[in-house]
């Protein structure tokens, strides 16, 4: 059985973490691939995607696919099942957004107004998204 030593550091409302592998013979930490950046939308438009630090290897790129519900999509497929996380930092004061694994080069963005209804113009003050995927 593998097992790996978790380590979380709380740095105000935001969590980090790191992995290392136990059974590692050098014990070293796993070098994740990460894109941090932000989202902003607004009618039937597309979200507009600001990157500010992207190590996947792919481009990426944003579309509506109906109200409420858009795809983050890689030029390549980068979003391996069950070993990436996505982390939603803040920025949405009007509703509720999701972000989840959808496949290998698309990540399901989901935004419902206060009344829980799948809704555009949610993401108004740049929400944050990281993604990190592990080897």
């Amino acid at each position: 059985m593998k097992t790996y030593l978790i380590t979380f550091v709380f740095i105000s409302t935001l969590l980090l973490g790191s992995c290392k592998d136990n059974n590692s013979p050098t014990g070293n930490s796993e070098t994740s691939k990460v894109c941090n950046l932000t989202l902003t939308q607004g009618g039937i438009n597309n979200p507009k995607i600001i990157i500010m630090d992207n190590t996947l290897g792919a481009t990426l790129s944003s579309y509506r696919i109906s109200p409420g519900f858009y795809y983050i999509t890689a030029s390549q497929p980068v979003f391996t099942s069950y070993k990436k996380t996505i982390v939603l930092i803040g920025g949405v004061a009007t509703g509720h957004t999701q972000a989840y694994w959808h496949d290998n080069k698309n990540i399901m963005v989901r935004t419902t107004n206060s009344s829980n209804i799948d809704s555009d113009d949610i993401l108004k003050d740049d929400t944050s998204l990281e993604i990190r995927v592990y080897p």
